[in-house]
């Protein structure tokens, strides 16, 4: 009997998706026992599923953090309501997810070509590995913001979209050195940027694709280095930031992870009857898709975001009225980003205001809302994070780790 074509064979079938998992086991020197069970669902049942848990309440955009993550541009002035920004990204975007409380793996049918089916179920086999190697929960330990998450996620997807695509090449007889892994890493990073700048994109969909583009280069380089001690101390000590990540694997080696340093006092004194309801820090990959929307070229927006060291976005709500307060701390001067905030011709009642190397940006939903906030004194109200309701804080290795891996694409040989 001829040898199973392992990039060309039926992954809706038993013997495909053995022979695949055991294939990819034996490249990560893992376990091949106990493959995880796969289902394969279409595109209306995951539709189905994503919104099955969703109440109405949920998509009619009236909420207060959906109402500030417009005000502050981090999802279109268009939206609907952030649940349904998310829900249109995954039922659009998504292949396939690992499930850690099920240790199973679903796959949505869009009807992949061959090569790509397989690359997309050998990642989510990558995750399965990485979660009984390491516990994925773990990487999550110490996260509670939108920017641990996205650092996070750069080793989690970073290194499945890494070990599956070389895991590809392997099977298509590339020789090592003729793979240009650095032209795949550029790729996949002006794909990432090119959505950054693009206003009908979110920028919190811009962050969901972020941690494949990143990651791929970040724990890429960390494997073909150090091989796979290297792939596991990014799982022991992941990057706390965005920014790390966007740094890259050789600034990690000179210099380590860059420090964060979050202002204790994030915000304003909130005008009477006002309270916050919503905060999180969003990072540096928020501040870059910022800059860009804002008139920055990709090099002066990359070089500003760099000198990101830390934010608060506080969203308050005085029962009427919602304005969203965004501190943003910088390792320089940082007059270029209240410059060009407060020349924006953006249609938004927002301002800018500097103190020492912070930002302050607030956005309002009138002029008036905005003219009481900038009348209010900078620096008093204590960052709250740990007490105030994000549902991100959520994550943890029992929930389905929903994945877009990128399509494969052939390198020169």
């Amino acid at each position: 009997m001829a040898p199973l074509d392992l990039v060309r064979c039926d992954i809706t079938q038993a013997n495909c998706q053995r022979a695949i998992f055991e294939s990819v086991a034996e490249s990560l020197e893992a376990d091949p026992t106990s493959m995880p069970p796969i289902r394969t669902i279409s595109v209306e049942q995951f539709e189905e599923e994503v919104r099955s848990g969703v109440s109405d309440d949920g998509l009619m955009g009236d909420d207060p953090e959906t109402r500030g993550l417009r005000l502050i541009g981090f999802i279109p002035d268009a939206a609907e309501s952030l649940t349904e920004t998310e829900i249109e990204y995954q039922v659009s975007a998504i292949a396939a997810y690992y499930s850690g409380g099920s240790r199973s793996i679903t796959v949505i049918d869009r009807d992949y070509d061959e090569v790509n089916a397989q690359s997309i179920l050998a990642h989510e086999f990558v995750h399965a590995i990485q979660d009984r190697e390491f516990g994925i929960g773990s990487v999550y330990a110490n996260v509670s913001t939108t920017d641990g998450v996205m650092g996070a996620r750069t080793v989690i997807e970073g290194d499945a979209t890494y070990s599956s695509f070389a895991w590809v090449y392997d099977q298509l007889d590339y020789a090592p050195d003729s793979i240009d892994w650095d032209q795949i890493y550029r790729d996949f990073q002006e794909g990432s940027r090119r959505d950054a700048a693009d206003p009908e994109v979110p920028i919190t969909a811009s962050a969901s694709g972020f941690p494949y583009a990143f990651g791929i280069e970040l724990l890429g380089r960390a494997t073909q280095d150090q091989g796979l001690s290297g792939r596991a101390a990014f799982f022991m000590a992941p990057p706390p930031s965005a920014l790390a990540s966007m740094v890259g694997y050789e600034g990690f080696v000179t210099n380590g992870f860059t420090p964060l340093d979050v202002p204790e006092d994030a915000f304003p004194a909130p005008v009477s009857e006002s309270e916050l309801t919503f905060e999180d820090r969003h990072g540096a990959w928020y501040l870059y898709a910022t800059l860009l929307r804002l008139g920055f070229n990709e090099f002066a927006a990359r070089v500003y975001a760099w000198r990101w060291r830390g934010d608060e976005l506080g969203i308050f709500e005085n029962g009427s009225e919602v304005v969203a307060v965004w501190r943003i701390r910088f390792a320089a001067d940082p007059s270029f980003i209240v410059d060009a905030v407060n020349q924006s011709a953006r249609d938004v009642a927002w301002s800018a205001v500097a103190e020492g190397n912070d930002v302050f940006i607030v956005a309002a939903e009138s002029d008036a809302s905005l003219a009481l906030w900038e009348a209010q004194p900078l620096d008093v109200v204590a960052s709250v994070l740990a007490s105030v309701p994000n549902v991100r804080k959520g994550i943890s290795g029992t929930g389905p780790l929903r994945c877009n891996p990128p399509r494969f694409k052939a390198t020169s040989q």
